[in-house]
């Protein structure tokens, strides 16, 4: 007899995912949008925005055939194929994985920037994605090293140190066969934080050499393994065209008061064509015509809706680090996506397409909406503040502190985290 399963599903409708994708859009996305909408409707009318370039200027004849001659080699250049997220999507195919194996590994490379390096942590990651199973962090874990082992080798980092430890552990076989040491492969595999990268560029190699208890030249050695690697992994793979970031909230102090305002002034106005002969209209005509109304006005709706969501969540994210916004700490408290969701009655998918696609302008300065989240590490303690309470029990003990024991230390303190993420604090602390 076949087995019955009850399921529930949501579906959405045209006019929902109209207003998710609007919503979720950032300026110059929804400017396209507007016009497609335009092109679709006769009676539409878009103000506001002038088909003249800003800024022009006189060209001689010598420099527009210098300018086409260039022009003709930029398009000889045989395009890329794809970029990094594409290419090493083509190579999971030939590996030989589980279901649930290929599933994390798409998740990962999903999860990757155009340099190949993170925009979210694993905790962050996992959540946002709802992932299930007790072991998802262990197969975490294990694929995100599968997929640092893809071409180029060093993807799937967290950053450029993090990517150039990976290289060095996966190029280990092949620098030994070279007959490099192994001690010096170590030396230049611990040398790869950034406190060591600054002393060496400062030219303080004794300070270095003093620390490993080496000699310098044996620094220097190290630092030849080093720039074998590639800080870079995913360059040759990059084939975007240079995107220029256009702020869609602003913010100001005024009177010790937050302001914030959506920066519409790229978005065009929509109003109605008033230009046409309504009386002369036939049935057909006027029913057009009414279709054609109702259609800007759910659009201005939508975009009304919008900016008000956006000017809600983005006062939401300042109010919480405005001490770090005006500089007067280094330190966030914790702010994740799930608590934008739950202020602005959404889903974590969603907060998280409006956090990564937005940016904030502020004392000329211009910073993605991201920016402003901070892992929490216990649910009231932000992943900062708990690296430092780590370092602090560290460098104040007399005597070498098991994980075990400085989770309990924490506890003491009122701080609540499981060994596990005390190993994994402690060494980005001893790095």
């Amino acid at each position: 007899m076949p087995s019955l399963s009850l399921q529930q599903k949501q579906v959405l409708s045209a006019a929902q995912v109209q207003t998710l994708s609007i919503l979720t859009a950032p300026a110059n996305e929804l400017v396209e949008i507007i016009e497609k909408r335009a092109e679709q409707n006769p009676f539409m009318l878009l103000k506001g925005r002038s088909d003249k370039p800003r800024y022009s200027r006189s060209v001689s004849s010598q420099a527009q055939e210098a300018s086409d001659r260039h022009e003709e080699y930029l398009n000889s250049i045989p395009d890329k194929e794809g970029d990094i997220k594409r290419h090493l999507s083509d190579q999971i195919e030939y590996l030989d994985l589980t279901r649930d194996e290929e599933e994390m590994c798409r998740l990962i490379i999903s999860n990757l920037d155009d340099r190949g390096f993170f925009v979210y942590g694993a905790d962050e990651l996992l959540e946002v994605f709802e992932i299930s199973g007790r072991d998802k962090f262990e197969l975490y874990e294990r694929m995100v090293d599968q997929v640092s082992r893809l071409d180029p080798i060093g993807c799937a980092a967290s950053d450029v140190y993090d990517s150039l430890r990976k290289q060095i552990s996966i190029l280990r076989g092949g620098f030994l066969d070279e007959g490099i040491d192994g001690e010096l492969i170590d030396l230049a595999s611990g040398m790869i934080n950034e406190d060591d990268f600054t002393l060496f560029s400062k030219g303080r190699t004794r300070d270095l050499a003093l620390k490993y208890d080496v000699d310098s030249d044996r620094i220097g050695n190290a630092f030849s393994v080093i720039r074998r690697l590639d800080p870079n992994p995913a360059r040759d793979y990059s084939s975007s065209p240079i995107r220029y970031v256009a702020p869609t909230v602003r913010a100001v102090i005024v009177d010790n008061e937050v302001k914030v305002s959506v920066a519409d002034g790229m978005i065009p106005a929509i109003e109605m064509d008033r230009t046409y002969d309504e009386a002369g209209l036939d049935s057909k005509g006027k029913r057009l015509l009414e279709s054609c109304r109702n259609d800007i006005a759910l659009l201005n709706s939508m975009i009304d809706s919008r900016n008000a969501t956006l000017s809600s969540i983005a006062y939401f994210m300042i109010s919480k680090q405005l001490n770090w916004l005006l500089g007067k700490t280094d330190r966030k408290v914790p702010l994740m996506l799930k608590d934008i969701a739950l202020y602005s009655n959404m889903s974590v998918s969603t907060a998280s397409r409006i956090v990564s696609s937005n940016y904030l302008e502020f004392e000329n300065r211009v910073i993605p909406l991201s920016d402003f989240l901070e892992r929490s590490a216990d649910g009231s303690n932000s992943k900062s503040d708990v690296i430092s309470a780590i370092a602090e029990i560290i460098r104040t003990s007399a005597e070498k502190l098991s994980d075990e024991k400085i989770r309990r230390i924490l506890e003491s303190r009122g701080i609540s985290i499981s060994r596990r993420t005390v190993q994994k604090y402690r060494a980005l602390y001893l790095q």
